[in-house]
């Protein structure tokens, strides 16, 4: 039986199961022995449990995620405080990944939700990091990165979901390379893709207000925003009518614009919040144009004869 395909007997869900378990303990060896070496090793890590709750019975599930969290804490357990961190998170979120996949959510919603779930398991392994060790883990990874300064502290959150988004997006292209069955979109995709630009528009808007009094959450929300701009843009390329290029560009230039009128009257550590601004354009344009093209294909309901003009 091919590596990557449904597993539908009892003996084949639980070798499967074990092999995919192993693969997390190994991971969580190398991360106990090589902790820089873990901040990108992990990254591929989800990839193994997506691809157990997608091909395995959903009544295996239980089994295999204990299973793999407690062989992984058994292995490391003279110091476990890496497989807390990040062995735990991943599996959590790439079976969550997986089982997304199979009920067919759309790519864009797929990630983001199991990036947002990896991030609340980070802070929460990372308080029982400081109850049982004493360790502030965030110090720790600043440390071994070498960042230094306020803007460091700030973006923490930031770089924690960036962290997420870049596992789970490896996680997807991953198993979008190896198995086609992974290409199955549900049949309200289009629908929920035309939600994206609106979803970015509402992070930048939180951006800008959380930008005066909670800078941490300003760049978490500027992240998410940047996120679902990318895949808006992505999904309305390449335009039909070219006015709407021209469209693109101006909003985005405006932006532009508003970002070096503002740049220099803040202070460092928030100057980066102004990216926000040219995604903007493009977020706001794209949601013009899925409005534009919502009434179009009205009007050509109510006119069968196809005079749009």
């Amino acid at each position: 039986m091919a590596l990557l395909s449904e597993r539908k007997t009892l003996t084949q869900n639980l070798t499967y199961m074990a092999l995919m378990a192993a693969v997390n303990v190994v991971f969580s060896l190398l991360a106990a022995f090589f902790p820089f070496g873990a901040l990108f090793l992990m990254i591929f890590l989800p990839a193994a449990s997506a691809i157990v709750t997608y091909f395995c019975k959903p009544k295996f599930y239980v089994i295999y995620i204990v299973g793999a969290i407690a062989l992984s804490l058994l292995v490391t357990l003279w110091d476990f405080q890496n497989t807390l961190f990040y062995t735990i998170p991943a599996i959590i979120t790439g079976s969550l990944y997986g089982f997304l996949k199979r009920i067919k959510l759309t790519t864009g919603e797929n990630i983001f939700l199991c990036a947002l779930l990896g991030v609340a398991f980070s802070y929460l392994a990372i308080l029982l990091i400081r109850l049982f060790y004493q360790v502030d883990m965030i110090a720790f990874l600043l440390q071994l990165i070498g960042a230094k300064g306020d803007l460091a502290l700030l973006i923490v959150p930031a770089a924690i979901l960036v962290y997420n988004l870049m596992q789970k997006s490896l996680a997807n292209l991953f198993i979008q390379v190896v198995s086609e069955t992974f290409r199955i979109e549900n049949k309200y995709a289009e629908i929920h893709e035309k939600l994206y630009p609106g979803f970015a528009l509402f992070l930048f808007l939180l951006v800008l207000i959380f930008g005066f009094f909670f800078p941490e959450g300003a760049y978490f929300c500027l992240v998410g925003g940047l996120y679902w701009t990318t895949f808006a843009i992505a999904f309305l390329y390449p335009r039909k009518t070219k006015w709407l290029y021209a469209l693109d560009g101006g909003l985005a230039f405006v932006g532009l614009i508003l970002f070096y009128v503002f740049y220099l009257r803040l202070d460092v550590a928030t100057r980066l919040l102004l990216l926000a601004l040219p995604f903007a354009g493009f977020a706001l344009s794209a949601v013009l144009t899925n409005l534009w093209l919502l009434k179009k294909g009205a009007t050509s309901k109510m006119n069968p004869q196809g005079n749009d003009e």
